[in-house]
C-alpha cells in the first residue's frame, strides 16, 4: 500500500511538469540550452522514496517519461532507473536524510544523467562534442531547479498520509 501511494503520489507532479516543459520551458534558452524538469524531478523523487520504492518509482516513471515521447531515446528508461537507484543506495547508506543530502545527490545525479544522454546520442551519431556547453548548461538549469521542485513535491507527497520525513 506505501509503495502504491507513492507511486501516485509521485507520479501526479510529473505529468504537470511534462506539460510545464513542453509548452512553456521549451521556448525559454539559454545558451541554446532549456530545464530537463522531468528527468531532475524522477531523480528527486527516486532518491526520496529510498532504494525500494525509489527503484520501481523510477522505472515506471521513465516509462512514462518515455512513451508520452518527450524523452531522447529508449535508453532513458535504463539510465532514469540505474542512476536513480545508486545514487539512492548511496545517500540511504553513507548520508543523512537531510535537505543537504537529498539536493546534494539530485545534483550529481542530474549531472550524470544529462553527460549519460550526451554520450549515448554522440555514440549513436545524433549529436556531436561541441554541444557539451549546452548540456552543461541544461544540467546547471536542471540543478537551478531542484531546490523549487523540493517542496512542492514533498507537500503533495504529505496529501495521502506518511511523508517523506526528509
Amino acid at each position: 500500500m506505501k509503495i502504491e501511494k507513492s507511486l501516485l503520489s509521485g507520479s501526479t507532479p510529473l505529468l504537470v511538469l511534462s506539460l510545464l516543459q513542453d509548452v512553456f520551458f521549451c521556448h525559454m534558452r539559454l545558451f541554446g540550452a532549456t530545464t530537463d524538469l522531468v528527468p531532475a524531478a524522477i531523480l528527486l523523487i527516486t532518491i526520496l522514496l529510498g532504494t525500494e520504492s525509489g527503484c520501481l518509482f523510477a522505472l515506471i516513471a521513465s516509462c512514462m517519461y518515455q512513451f508520452a515521447g518527450n524523452a531522447p531515446g529508449f535508453h532513458v528508461i535504463a539510465i532514469l532507473t540505474v542512476l536513480g537507484t545508486i545514487i539512492s543506495m548511496f545517500r540511504q547508506n553513507y548520508l543523512q536524510r537531510s535537505y543537504g543530502a537529498a539536493m546534494l545527490c539530485s545534483g550529481v545525479a542530474v549531472v550524470l544523467y544529462e553527460l549519460s544522454i550526451f554520450i549515448a546520442s554522440v555514440l549513436s551519431g545524433a549529436s556531436n562534442l561541441s554541444r557539451i556547453g549546452s548540456i552543461l548548461v541544461t544540467a546547471g538549469l536542471s540543478i537551478i531547479s531542484l531546490p523549487i521542485l523540493y517542496p512542492i513535491l514533498c507537500s503533495i507527497q504529505q496529501i495521502g498520509g506518511d511523508s517523506w520525513k526528509e
